[in-house]
């Protein structure tokens, strides 16, 4: 691949790019071995250093990097910034453009692929290093980052919104003390995407972005917790017509349960007068999600306010309960205190309470596995 890279026409490099990224993407680890990361980045330097900004060539070279950091993680530190500071400066010359040409007609229309590819390898870059070194890249770059990103946001281009939220989410993981502050303006925008209408026009990419705008939702949630109080009536209100739809794919009702249940962490209390109006779609939404951190995360925040307002499970407590029993052992114990263990347990202390003589009668309405199972994973 070196050689090729010294060989090639510009025309083959297209091929050549795609090749690197296969590569990537499925000899990980691999790849980072320090042999290998010292002889595959200085072809692709020299190359970076060849194409300009405005080269369509930009394009491939931006997704085929994004695949490379990916897999080199935090072997790709010492190559981050020049990459980094690019693809900023590409996002505000495209972002500068656009606003020229909303105001001067007769201009050439930027072609909006810079900017889904820049985000995307800045996404990728914020993934792959160790947390002080994206925060460092993220803090000194020049414009903000995050005021440029509160425009790709509210793009008129589906793919660039798609990025941008893709990018939100990864910065609520990877850097989100260098994120908070810009919260307030970017939740705002956010709540005007969480809306089905926008997925009239072109229900395909809409989706994705709303699948995106859900998910990014709940990583801000997670780490925000009370923070999101000021929006919480207003992210209900909208996550919950998004969980109750049944025009969309089941994967955003999914979404929007996840975001809303980890809302739950931070902001139980304001959810819980509204528990009986969202539980129902909320369990059937869920039951559906594998057992993966972000469910743990989900139903660590439902519970919370089903301990606020234990009344409104009625019509669906044995629902809760059989989710309960299906939650692998292994999960539950390895999420530890980040995952729902301590307030499932404290949820079936609660309703044995409330139940009292007859826990062990209502307990019986399960199927007898689920039963065994609740004894086995809980203790109450």
């Amino acid at each position: 691949f070196v050689r090729c890279f010294a060989r090639y026409k510009d025309r083959n490099m297209y091929i050549l790019y795609d090749c690197v990224q296969t590569l990537a993407e499925y000899a990980r680890p691999e790849l980072a071995k320090p042999e290998l990361v010292d002889t595959l980045m200085p072809a692709l330097i020299a190359r970076w250093e060849k194409v300009q900004d405005q080269s369509r060539e930009m394009f491939p070279l931006l997704e085929c990097l994004a695949f490379v950091a990916t897999a080199l993680g935090n072997r790709f530190t010492p190559f981050a910034k020049p990459f980094f500071m690019r693809c900023i400066r590409i996002i505000q010359n495209n972002l500068e453009a656009g606003a020229s040409v909303a105001s001067q007609p007769y201009l050439d229309v930027p072609d909006k692929d810079f900017l889904v590819t820049s985000l995307d390898l800045l996404s990728s870059i914020i993934q792959a290093l160790e947390e002080p070194y994206s925060s460092e890249l993220a803090k000194s770059a020049q414009p903000n980052m995050f005021e440029m990103l509160a425009y790709c946001m509210k793009d008129g281009n589906n793919d660039v919104k798609q990025s941008a939220y893709a990018m939100l989410g990864d910065c609520s993981i990877y850097i989100f003390p260098q994120l908070q502050p810009y919260l307030p303006t970017l939740l705002e925008i956010l709540l005007h995407q969480l809306d089905l209408s926008h997925a009239a026009a072109d229900p395909d990419t809409a989706c994705r972005v709303l699948n995106n705008a859900c998910w990014s939702c709940g990583e801000m949630a997670m780490r925000h917790k009370d923070g999101m109080a000021p929006y919480v009536d207003r992210l209900l209100s909208k996550l919950a017509l998004i969980m109750f739809a049944n025009n969309v794919p089941e994967s955003i009702n999914e979404n929007a349960a996840i975001a809303l249940g980890r809302l739950g962490i931070g902001c139980h209390e304001q959810l819980a007068p509204h528990l009986a109006n969202f539980a129902v779609p909320f369990l059937r939404a869920m039951q559906k999600v594998s057992w993966t951190d972000e469910k743990g995360h989900a139903y660590k925040g439902f519970a919370s306010v089903v301990l606020d307002n234990p009344q409104a499970m009625e019509q669906c407590l044995l629902d809760f309960f059989s989710e309960m029993a299906n939650a692998p052992g292994l999960f539950l114990t390895g999420m530890q205190d980040e995952g729902p263990l301590q307030n499932f347990e404290r949820v079936l202390s609660q309703y044995k309470g409330l139940i009292g003589d007859g826990w062990d009668s209502y307990l019986h309405n399960l199927a007898p596995p689920q039963e065994q199972a609740l004894r086995q994973l809980y203790k109450w």
